[in-house]
């Protein structure tokens, strides 16, 4: 006799949509596309039919329907806490264009949203992504008693690429590590570097050890749409970024 085999459970997989994403840019009420501000990233969820997400100040959430290409977004709810005007201007502006989507474009990084018209109305980006596709500016790193702001005319930097590694320069030298991203995790390996001598400024050479000295104790990471923020094990920031000019 044949045994009859027990069924296979089908495992349907999420849509394309359904991950986290953060707003990079959305339409302002002048028809511009305009870059997200705040401390705080902006935030969109897909989830079965339910969108949630923050704009930077409050939370939102409300219904969707995905047909195809086709997405619409129901009238919903928000949190009531109040912020400083140009955090309330986002806010207006991305409730506002969630009505009006009505179809989207997705690359594997990348989601933009549109209206009827086909004009784009946000665009989007997995956190990973803008992890990863910044070339980032040291503004401020911790030297053992607090966080300092680099020496004068030098410039640290920091590049995080899924295939190359970290890379950057420490201010006189460049610079190579390996690293490992979990969301909000990351670890970075010892760095190897070039052997330069450099002068001047005075203590650059201290600035540059200091900073490759730093980077093994890197345990997590918090991104904002125009901050990085490296944090130790403690939860204490050890390094601060911007994106380079």
């Amino acid at each position: 006799d044949i045994e009859a085999s027990a069924p296979i459970e089908e495992t349907l997989m999420p849509h394309p949509l359904e991950q986290p994403w953060q707003f990079v840019s959305y339409q302002a009420a002048d028809g511009t596309l305009v870059e997200v501000v705040g401390d705080r990233p902006a935030t969109l969820e897909f989830q079965a039919g339910r969108l949630s997400g923050s704009t930077g100040c409050n939370r939102f959430f409300s219904d969707y329907e995905l047909t195809g290409d086709s997405l619409s977004v129901s009238s919903g709810g928000t949190t009531l806490m109040g912020c400083p005007e140009a955090l309330m201007q986002q806010e207006a502006a991305i409730l506002s264009g969630l009505s009006q989507i009505t179809t989207y474009t997705q690359s594997a990084n990348q989601l933009v949203l549109l209206d009827e018209a086909g004009t784009p109305l946000f665009t989007l980006m997995t956190p990973a992504a803008q992890f990863a596709q910044t070339e980032w500016t040291l503004v401020a790193y911790h030297n053992g008693r607090g966080l300092v702001t680099p020496l004068a005319d030098t410039q640290i930097t920091a590049t995080f690429n899924p295939e190359t590694g970290l890379t950057g320069s420490a201010g006189c030298n460049t610079y190579q590590a390996t690293y490992e991203q979990t969301d909000h995790a990351l670890t970075v390996g010892m760095a190897a570097s070039t052997r330069r001598l450099c002068g001047q400024p005075d203590g650059v050479m201290q600035q540059e050890a200091a900073f490759l000295a730093m980077l093994p104790a890197v345990a997590t990471y918090a991104l904002s749409p125009d901050q990085l923020d490296l944090k130790n094990a403690a939860g204490v920031t050890i390094a601060q970024f911007l994106p380079a000019m």
